[in-house]
């Protein structure tokens, strides 16, 4: 199981955060088993952040799903980090 960390920034379009945020939200209620972590800034300008298990044969899919929603909501960018946990 690989750990992923999905992190986003900043919305010019407040209207479109809250929508930004649940296709996300989706997404990863979709490919992975475990979301261990999902907040946010609540600040006027949001960042959200989410730290999910993930089995590695969903890893393309996620990538493709999230590069559509970030250029559905015209962002620059979506931080997408992936690698393995270990538990000491």
């Amino acid at each position: 199981m690989i750990t992923a960390t999905i992190q986003i920034g900043n919305s010019d379009d407040k209207s479109m955060r809250s929508s930004f945020i649940i296709a996300i939200d989706h997404v990863l209620h979709d490919l992975s088993s475990d979301i261990h972590f999902r907040g946010g800034s609540g600040m006027e300008w949001e960042n959200a952040c989410w730290v999910i298990s993930i089995p590695n044969l969903n890893l393309n899919s996620l990538r493709k799903e999230l590069k559509e929603i970030r250029e559905e909501y015209r962002q620059d960018s979506i931080a997408f980090t992936i690698g393995d946990t270990e538990l000491i």
